[in-house]
């Protein structure tokens, strides 16, 4: 997927940014993804890519807007 990702982002001729995760602890920074149900050590991101959110990780915080 990450290779298929990489390959949309450059036929929109944009900048692209590659969003780092910021982990909370040692035992989060060393999961794999599998571990963490499919959130990515790192995203790329370029104005006008898209994207789909699955679900709201932050559910304490309420649904997203």
């Amino acid at each position: 997927m990450f290779e298929l990702n990489k390959y949309c982002l450059a036929g929109l001729a944009k900048p692209v940014l590659c969003c780092k995760a910021k982990h909370n602890c040692t035992e989060a920074k060393k999961a794999s993804e599998e571990d963490a149900e499919g959130l990515e050590k790192e995203v790329l991101l370029a104005e006008g890519a898209k994207v789909m959110l699955t679900r709201n990780l932050w559910t304490s915080k309420g649904e997203l807007a």
